[in-house]
């Protein structure tokens, strides 16, 4: 991964935030790639999720879902 520049969040800054969350990549290691701090990814994730541009599943909730859609 290449380090990022500070200024407003672009589509791809964004998209590389959701992918490696989804993958478990810790907050740490992605502040550093997106050279942003911790809190401003924090915040990132908020404002992504209040406009619903994020979902956040507890492990057991999407455990959950993936069993009831087996059919």
């Amino acid at each position: 991964m290449t380090s990022l520049s500070q200024g407003p969040w672009t589509a791809e800054d964004e998209d590389l935030l959701v992918s490696n969350l989804e993958i478990g990549q810790p907050l740490e290691i992605l502040a550093n790639v997106l050279g942003r701090s911790e809190f401003a990814l924090a915040m990132k994730m908020v404002r992504m999720y209040c406009k619903g541009q994020l979902v956040v599943l507890h492990p057991d909730s999407l455990d959950h879902l993936l069993k009831s859609t087996k059919a």
